[in-house]
């Protein structure tokens, strides 16, 4: 079975590569919770119920404040009774002291630190498929949304709402390195932290910079993970409140601009504030998530405005639409 001690990878398919496959590495927090009442305490927490789930199961969830914002995000593994957490990096001690806080005297509950000893690492690419076969790992073993025990490592697939596929694996920090020189050695190349944000925008694949606003789920398109039937949790009457009147106040875009892009506060004459929560640039394009109101029709471009600049930004497709 997988140490505690492991590397997050997420391989993700697509068929708009310039290489077979690109590695980017990427910050993360890392959290185990283990002990007799491990899954009690973390799912009063969370906005879906996990006791539904079997325990060789990848799931996602939320965790969110009283107002229904979102505090963090997580990927869970369950692995020889620990729960093993993926989360925001700059929420990391912050979410671990909030777990921490809600745990009864008579609870039985470890929350640990694992971010000094675990790294995540994201592979894209037409031949990702092909680089996990050389790797030793048998595709057809794969099911979607479940780990595999392969060796000293878990996999888990798990396909986008763009319909990308999507596999998490964990293994012993010690073998990053061989890891990441065997998949240099089968053709992957590196990728920056920019160019990774450009892929998964163009993708619609929601990241980090989504998960800093205190949004609401709903402003997110992130409704599947909100479960209001599991009972009470944090934000769970605002959630409940919000979805019997329909009322999603903001929707996320996806926009392009031949000029340069940065993230924040953005004004237009009709719509109002358009806050963009991440950006990535390609060949003299800027690309961008871009929170809007909902009471506005969606354009197929418009004018963005800050400090007296004007920028012209075109609509390439709704992540909502997905």
């Amino acid at each position: 079975m997988v140490s505690l001690l492991a590397e997050l990878i997420r391989v993700i398919y697509t068929d708009n590569q310039k290489h077979p496959v690109t590695a980017f590495l990427q910050n993360c927090s890392i959290t185990v919770i283990r002990g007799e009442d491990a899954q009690i305490v973390l799912n009063r927490n969370l906005t879906i119920d996990i006791n539904q789930y079997p325990d060789n199961a990848r799931i996602e969830s939320l965790l969110c404040d009283s107002t229904g914002r979102i505090s963090d995000r997580f990927i869970h593994a369950n692995i020889d009774e620990q729960i093993i957490l993926i989360h925001n990096e700059k929420m990391g001690d912050q979410t671990r002291q909030r777990l921490l806080a809600g745990v009864s005297w008579d609870e039985s509950v470890d929350i640990l630190n694992a971010d000094s000893v675990l790294s995540h690492i994201t592979i894209t690419g037409n031949d990702s498929s092909i680089l996990l076969s050389k790797l030793g790992v048998n595709p057809k073993e794969l099911k979607s949304g479940e780990w595999l025990n392969f060796n000293d490592a878990l996999i888990a697939p798990n396909e986008s709402s763009s319909g990308i596929l999507v596999f998490d694996i964990l293994l012993r920090s010690e073998s990053k390195q061989d890891f990441l020189e065997q998949m240099v050695e089968h053709g992957c190349v590196i990728g920056n932290e920019s160019q990774w944000d450009t892929f998964r925008i163009q993708n619609g694949i929601i990241g980090t910079g989504e998960f800093t606003g205190s949004y609401i789920p709903y402003d997110l398109g992130l409704h599947h993970l909100v479960d209001l039937t599991k009972g009470c949790y944090p934000g769970q009457e605002i959630h409940a409140r919000m979805d019997s009147r329909n009322a999603r106040s903001r929707r996320l875009i996806r926009i392009q601009s031949e000029q340069a892009l940065t993230t924040g506060d953005y004004r237009n004459t009709d719509i109002g504030r358009i806050t963009l929560t991440s950006v990535g640039h390609l060949d003299l394009m800027s690309y961008a998530f871009a929170l809007m109101s909902n009471k506005h029709e969606l354009p197929d471009d418009f004018h963005l405005i800050r400090e007296g600049v004007s920028i012209n930004v075109f609509i390439f497709q709704d992540p909502a639409d997905l």
